[in-house]
């Protein structure tokens, strides 16, 4: 009789962990964020996908001409996925040159200025 009794505050134990464990998973999953179309968001998201093109044109040995069709190509993504809302403009370049491109929107959200 006592093997029985041990048993079950054994397993009553694992279920106490496991339910201790299950607040805190959820505790620590539920993170106060902000709105999804947020500046901040926006720029975090651009650093990092600015640094991992950077990266990689350095690794590959880009000449300045492929960096410029890069950064066309990656500015032509971010302009046609960002939010209805928001204004964006990039600038790139190197001593000889530099380039702005982006897309301004009204309150409503329609496309107002798109730079080349």
């Amino acid at each position: 009789m006592n093997d029985k009794r041990g048993q079950f505050y054994l397993v009553a134990a694992m279920i106490i962990i496991a339910v201790i464990m299950g607040i805190f998973g959820v505790t620590n999953y539920i993170k106060k964020s902000n709105s999804a179309g947020s500046l901040d968001n926006l720029k975090e998201k651009l650093d990092i996908e600015i640094s991992k093109n950077m990266e990689y044109a350095f690794e590959k040995g880009l000449t300045s001409e492929e960096m410029d069709t890069m950064w066309e190509s990656f500015t032509e993504i971010e302009i046609n996925n960002s939010d209805s809302k928001t204004n964006i403009l990039f600038l790139f370049g190197n001593d000889n040159s530099t380039t702005a491109k982006g897309i301004q929107r009204d309150e409503s959200g329609e496309t107002g200025k798109v730079l080349p």
